[in-house]
């Protein structure tokens, strides 16, 4: 359970301002400060990321992701009742 402390500074986290992809591409604080990347429903908010088109799966706007997030790309776990899991906790 996290201390009272701690939810605190999350909350405070929380608050702040700025689009981690902007201030991770090098955008300048006038740009990154002025938006964030995705909205409490998880649509990309990011205007820069919005006008991006993912050469895997088209997908752009709201659902805009780099390669790397892709979910075209993303390995798929597959779990079969009766194969045992050797030990493998997920």
């Amino acid at each position: 359970m996290a201390s009272k402390g701690s939810d605190e500074k999350f909350q405070r986290h929380r608050r702040v301002k700025l689009c981690v992809f902007c201030r991770n591409n090098g955008e300048p604080e006038s740009v990154f400060k002025t938006h964030i990347l995705k909205d409490a429903n998880g649509r990309v908010n990011c205007p820069v990321l919005r006008a991006y088109t993912c050469p895997t799966c088209g997908a752009s706007g709201d659902d805009a992701h780099t390669l790397k997030y892709c979910p075209a790309t993303q390995p798929t776990i597959i779990y079969s009742p009766g194969i045992p899991d050797n030990g493998v906790k997920w």
